[in-house]
């Protein structure tokens, strides 16, 4: 295995039978948005001889073993990739990692199992989110070890259970610089170009792109800060509030909700206008937004490289339960549709919960699966 000197992407054969091509079509964008795209797969090719020279061209095989895996096209395949010993001991052969979706923890494995592969190191898909984890990292330790490029495996669907400690987590574990979670981190930052006009930055760490400015809180709907008696309303088991109380309450509830079609409205409008030429751009998550956290504070005075424009805090599609909805929690009389907006903050290398209502820019991004 060893890295094509014209590209430093990893090539990757996906091999199935027909009753894993289900499994093939929910994996497959995954490992594209991880930089693992498979370049063909058994679908993709119609001959025997193409499926050949495409698997040994090939890096890696990601191998999904199912019921119908033996004496069929893919166990053929599979011979193919392997030659006559295990690919992992020829660095000329791809490396075959195999995933069973079937089976693992029960009897039923030895009916998928190949003879001729190492049964030891079969990656368990029987919850397949933790399958796929354990997929994306040994392919991404494996693809270091060769000398190939991998990009960050960031979360693309937003949260809405992300408190305090969740997100302390989450900054650890993918090492962003933040002043009060992580100060150690940073160590690899964003590989940023500006696209060619100059309203789209790519970040070829991660394979998103973002637009350079935002949408200006200034556009957005103005919510006046909360009251005294808005806060005393708001903390209010709802089955005690009074008629004035309850009003407050509403009142603040659709403030939240204007702010929410305010942001459905200006997505839709960035989209609509393919800005950078581009029409499935969208709010952030968390990790997204963190990932261009920089280490040292940039020309433009802020901790995000100066391709960006200057707003000082962003929005982002994750949220917190917040501290209303678990005060009301402990009164045991929980109350949907309140929550707090996770937004990052540049000034100081940190982020932060902030009401749903607050006005915060839109800096957007997008992927090639969005």
């Amino acid at each position: 295995m060893i890295p094509s000197s014209a590209s430093k992407s990893p090539r990757v054969f996906l091999s199935y039978a027909s009753d894993g091509a289900q499994s093939a079509e929910r994996l497959r964008p995954l490992l594209k948005l991880a930089g693992f795209g498979p370049c063909l797969d058994s679908e993709a090719v119609s001959t025997e001889e193409a499926r050949e020279t495409a698997i040994r061209s090939s890096d890696f095989v990601v191998a999904l073993l199912s019921h119908g895996t033996r004496n069929s096209r893919q166990e053929q395949e599979l011979r193919t990739a392997v030659g006559d010993s295990y690919g992992g001991d020829d660095p000329g052969k791809p490396l075959v990692l195999q995933c069973a979706f079937s089976g693992t923890r029960h009897a039923a494995f030895d009916d998928i199992a190949l003879d001729f592969l190492r049964q030891s190191h079969v990656l368990d898909f029987t919850d397949f989110d933790v399958g796929w984890h354990r997929l994306y990292e040994s392919l991404y330790k494996a693809a270091l070890l060769a000398g190939f490029s991998a990009p960050k495996l960031l979360r693309a669907v937003p949260r809405y259970d992300m408190d305090q400690a969740a997100v302390a987590r989450m900054v650890v574990e993918h090492g962003f610089f933040s002043n009060r979670m992580n100060a150690s981190g940073g160590a690899k930052e964003a590989e940023l170009t500006l696209a060619p006009g100059g309203m789209v930055v790519d970040d070829r760490s991660s394979l998103r792109m973002w637009t350079k400015g935002c949408v200006d809180p200034s556009v957005l709907p103005r919510a006046p800060l909360e009251t005294a008696d808005e806060q005393v309303a708001l903390m209010t088991p709802p089955s005690q509030r009074t008629d004035q109380q309850r009003a407050l309450v509403e009142a603040r509830q659709n403030m939240a909700h204007q702010m929410r079609l305010a942001i459905e409205e200006w997505t839709t409008r960035l989209n609509i206008a393919r800005s950078g030429g581009y029409d499935d751009w969208r709010l952030p998550t968390l990790e997204e937004a963190m990932s261009l956290m920089s280490k040292n504070i940039q020309n433009n005075g802020l901790y995000i490289s100066e391709l960006f424009s200057d707003h000082a805090y962003i929005r982002t599609a994750d949220r917190s339960p917040g501290p209303i909805s678990k005060l009301l929690e402990l009164f045991g009389e929980a109350e949907r549709g309140w929550g707090s907006t996770w937004v990052v903050g540049y000034a100081d290398a940190d982020c932060l919960e902030v009401a749903e209502e607050a006005p915060i820019p839109l800096r957007f991004v997008r992927t090639d699966l969005d």
